[in-house]
């Protein structure tokens, strides 16, 4: 059996089997990169604009665009560069958000801290070997990790960062999160009320009472989803305080 089998892969064949061969390969290469590029070009999120058949399909991207992108402005990170952190590294928002956080609060590299704690240093035991300025020895989000408790100090580093570029207070951002709303939900509310001249509340009780999904406000605006996080980050690069950063184009 086997020499018929030798007989029968003439030279045509066997050349003809190393071409697919080769095929296979260039195809399972090429795949893997459009997976890789797409990863980094798209976010991962496929609907980017309004849909009104499909009202809340872009929600998610939009709110994910737009609170990075408020970090972007806000902190010496580019936006790629926090997509790829999140992508290729497996770095959480929390953990992003807090070390960005600690690294204006104490003049020190937020890479650093990410290392450590890719190391399974929990915050609190970074925090407890960095020499802490007087200052921060009064901020609500050091004293939090330092008890150990970093969902708190989370929810505060977030929070600073939407009152230091929106000019709200920390109760005001009580009073949407008491109301359902998440974060990155109070990032696209606020810089919709700034672009659009309407009031966070109007806008909030359109979601939160008339079911309209946030691309479908945002679409009354005249604003797309693609563009919310531009318009986040100018607003974050010019209200928030300096951090060396522009603004980078949406990718």
């Amino acid at each position: 059996m086997t020499k018929i089998n030798k007989q029968k892969l003439s030279l045509p064949c066997l050349n003809a089997l190393k071409i697919l061969m080769v095929l296979i390969a260039l195809f399972l290469w090429s795949a893997e990169g459009c997976r890789a590029e797409s990863a980094i070009n798209c976010h991962c999120f496929q609907n980017r604009e309004y849909n009104a058949t499909q009202k809340f399909a872009a929600d998610d991207y939009m709110l994910a665009t737009g609170f990075n992108s408020l970090l972007a402005g806000m902190y010496p990170v580019s936006k790629r560069s926090i997509i790829m952190l999140k992508m290729q590294h497996g770095v959480s928002s929390a953990d992003l958000l807090t070390a960005l956080y600690l690294s204006r609060i104490l003049d020190a590299d937020f890479q650093q801290f990410l290392k450590e704690r890719a190391t399974g240093l929990s915050w609190q035991q970074i925090v407890s070997s960095v020499e802490i300025n007087s200052s921060g020895k009064k901020d609500k989000v050091v004293l939090a990790l330092s008890a150990g408790n970093e969902e708190s100090a989370t929810a505060r580093a977030s929070a600073a960062v939407i009152e230091d570029c929106f000019n709200v207070n920390e109760n005001k951002i009580k009073e949407f999160r008491a109301k359902g709303l998440d974060d990155k939900m109070i990032v696209v509310l606020l810089a919709l009320s700034q672009e659009c001249g309407r009031s966070p509340k109007e806008l909030a009780t359109g979601y939160l009472d008339k079911g309209q999904s946030w691309s479908e406000i945002a679409a009354s605006c005249a604003i797309t989803p693609g563009q919310i996080g531009k318009k986040i980050e100018t607003i974050a690069a010019k209200n928030c305080k300096p951090n060396g950063s522009a603004p980078e184009s949406e990718s």
